[in-house]
């Protein structure tokens, strides 16, 4: 599909670095609900046909750590492979706050954490929109600072054409599709690198595999602290970056 895309002239760019009007750019973003093998695979395949992506990482995963040693080596890697980093935002975070003060206090805190952890970032996008909802209030012309940019601001859906693979389903039919139609048209493509596979599997198989891993990264976590356990073989850094 990407090949496709470089057939057809396009370029990808970052939302920090989006011309308006101009054809032929593609913001190629992912947003890391949870994090495997499958988007570094993905992000070298993209750097072999040279594109970069936009890669946004949760701070306040429950499946992965932002902070461990095989996660930041990661996110040095894709930086010095020249793709991009920004933040994906839970938006139920922000609902205890009931002032707009409070908000912005929390969210300034949140984008100067990650900035830290992340590097400058380019952009930010929410998670689970489709269901939870974007928070109006965590658009950038809200704010009384300077933010980065918000993937779901209307000059990146509205104003361009806007494709999601959520739950590994295309809203609007497969994009393959809709490639050798859109005559230069710039575009945002959301691809979730954890929904997809090297192999022809299904998306169950897909999140089984996952599941399975990540248990036997938990079993070897385990080994490796209490002697009385087995060894296991897999390692952080296998699972996130082979």
């Amino acid at each position: 599909m990407l090949r496709l895309f470089r057939k057809k002239g396009y370029n990808t760019v970052s939302f920090s670095s989006f011309e308006p009007k101009q054809p032929y750019q593609l913001i190629l973003r992912h947003d890391i609900d949870f994090l495997g093998i499958n988007l570094s695979i993905l992000t070298d395949m993209e750097m072999k046909i040279g594109f970069q992506s936009i890669n946004h990482f949760l701070m306040t995963s429950e499946v992965y750590n932002i902070n461990s040693l095989a996660v930041k080596s990661l996110i040095n890697r894709l930086r010095k492979k020249g793709h991009h980093l920004g933040l994906h935002i839970d938006p139920t975070l922000f609902s205890p706050y009931s002032s707009k003060q409070e908000l912005q206090n929390e969210f300034k805190n949140l984008i100067n954490i990650a900035n830290i952890y992340l590097g400058p970032l380019d952009s930010y996008s929410f998670h689970r929109p489709a269901i939870i909802g974007p928070n109006k209030d965590l658009f950038p012309e809200n704010f009384s600072f300077q933010v980065p940019k918000c993937a779901y601001s209307d000059e990146f859906t509205k104003s361009m054409i806007y494709r999601s693979d959520s739950r590994r389903e295309w809203q609007d039919g497969c994009i393959c599709q809709e490639i050798k139609d859109l005559d230069g048209r710039s575009l945002q493509l959301l691809i979730h690198a954890n929904w997809w596979d090297i192999e022809e599997i299904n998306r169950e198989q897909n999140l089984k595999t996952y599941v399975n891993t990540h248990l036997r990264l938990i079993k070897s976590y385990l080994a490796y602290n209490l002697s009385f356990l087995p060894e296991s073989k897999i390692s952080l850094k296998d699972f996130f970056i082979g």
